[in-house]
């Protein structure tokens, strides 16, 4: 959200757009998505999911619906109705400590 403002009768909500929809739109669309664009797609939201992790905050509601899709292919994470704030301390990046998994190409 960028800001917000009101009327006698209406709320205003002010949000970026965001030119790619969101990955169930691209889920229904597309029905199975190739194996690079899902290691795409999931290795995105491991770092946004990483991100607010760091900054002690919990999303619990991650779906497809809540996983914006900017114009240039990144993600963007919404909806942090039902997020929660910790007091759990410094955390371990999931990130920095698990290297990252090799497959093997046939």
């Amino acid at each position: 959200m960028k800001f917000s403002f009101q009327d006698d009768k209406y709320l205003y909500i002010v949000m970026d757009y965001l030119a790619g929809g969101d990955l169930l739109t691209i889920l229904i669309k597309k029905d199975i998505l190739t194996e690079e664009e899902s290691r795409f797609y999931i290795g995105e939201l491991i770092l946004a999911v990483d991100s607010i992790h760091k900054m002690n905050y919990i999303h619990r509601d991650l779906k497809p619906d809540n996983i914006l899709i900017r114009k240039d292919g990144h993600i963007i994470l919404s909806d942090f109705g039902l997020s929660k704030h910790t007091d759990i301390g410094k955390q371990k990046s999931i990130v920095e400590n698990n290297p990252p998994i090799q497959t093997k190409k046939t």
